[in-house]
Order: C-alpha cells, then structure tokens, then sequence
C-alpha cells in the first residue's frame, strides 16, 4: 500500500526509504515463492515425462528382445503406440 507524505527532515527521507526497502522486500519474497512454485511444478511435471519415458523404454528393449527370438512381430509395436 503506498503511502504519502511530505519530507522535511532527513528523518523524513530515512523513514520513506525504509517504506521502499520494505516493500521491495516483500515484492521479491513473493517473487521468489513463485519462481520455487514454478520450479517444483516444472519437476512435477518432468517426473511424470521421465516415468513414462522409463517405461515406453522398457518395452521397447523387451520387443527387441522378443524379436531376436522370433517370439514377436513388429505388429506389436502399434499396440504399444497406441497407449501413448
């Protein structure tokens, strides 16, 4: 909230530059708060990637493996297209 007044002394000016020190403060405070909220979301987010990723690699080095032993065909590499 801003407030107003008129300078007249040096004790004046201290206190309207507390005010500025004060609320830049608690501007950056809550800027950084929401950088960390951003951050920890972006995580969130990049987990869930890597999980399916983990996964989606995972069954590929199995298809592989199936394949080498002619257990497989490449047919089954559109089913698993289709849950992604």
């Amino acid at each position: 909230m801003e407030q107003r007044f008129q300078i007249n002394s040096s004790k004046d000016l201290r206190k309207l530059f507390d005010i500025r020190e004060k609320n830049l403060k608690e501007f950056m405070n809550e800027a950084i708060e929401s950088e960390f909220d951003l951050l920890e979301f972006n995580l969130f987010i990049s987990s869930l990637g890597k999980k399916n990723l983990d996964s989606a690699t995972k069954k590929v080095r199995e298809l592989r493996k199936k394949i080498d032993k002619k257990e497989i065909d490449l047919l089954e590499y559109e089913d698993i297209l289709d849950d992604y």
